[in-house]
This record gives C-alpha cells, structure tokens and sequence, in this order.
C-alpha cells in the first residue's frame, strides 16, 4: 500500500523541488494528484522541458554542461 500525504505537506516539497531544478528548465510544472488538488498525495509529478544551449544540455544530476555527441 503506498503512503500518501496531506496536499499541503507534499506541496511544499514539490515547490521545493521545483526551486531547485529550474534554472535548468525551459518550462516545468508540478502535474498529478498535486495539481487536481486532492486532500491525500501519494507522489510527486513534475513536468519539465530541459535548457538546451546550443550544443550543450544541462543536466539536472550534474552542475557541469554536458556536450551532445
């Protein structure tokens, strides 16, 4: 059985991730039960479209560019 969270608890980890991943993002949003604003969340969904810099992407693992082969 998976465990599930009240909304407002698991929202302000999402949002917390969300401030974390997007200077790396060219768009991203929180998706799922988070988004529909059910009472008990059981995950987190977040949606991103990655930076891309001409010939080098962004990892969101990795403060380093990475160059596309």
């Amino acid at each position: 059985m998976k465990q599930s969270f009240k909304l407002e608890e698991i929202q302000k980890k999402a949002d917390e991730i969300v401030e974390l991943i997007t200077p790396y993002c060219d768009h991203i949003e929180i998706a799922g039960s988070i988004r529909r604003q059910r009472q008990e969340v059981s995950d987190i969904e977040i949606i991103y479209i990655p930076k891309y810099d001409d010939d080098q992407r962004f990892s969101l693992f990795n403060d380093k560019p990475q160059t596309l082969s």
